[in-house]
């Protein structure tokens, strides 16, 4: 898991961050300074790196990883 987590861009593992700390695409993109469209964008990204189907199991994967 360590391993996909670094696969990730920066800015896909600011968007993850985000996701753990449970906050929507909205917010999320507006504290990032990109469109809702971008977000979706990385979200998907992320789902295919961490070879999950939703934002739950990819809380539920790196979430734990994120905070160590």
């Amino acid at each position: 898991m360590q391993t996909r987590l670094g696969s990730l861009t920066r800015q896909e593992r600011c968007v993850l961050e985000a996701i753990v700390a449970g906050k929507p695409n909205k917010i999320v993109a507006h504290e990032l300074n990109i469109a809702e469209s971008t977000v979706k964008a990385h979200v998907s990204a992320i789902l295919r790196k961490l070879e999950v189907s939703s934002r739950t199991q990819a809380v539920i994967k790196a979430g734990p990883l994120l905070a160590g």
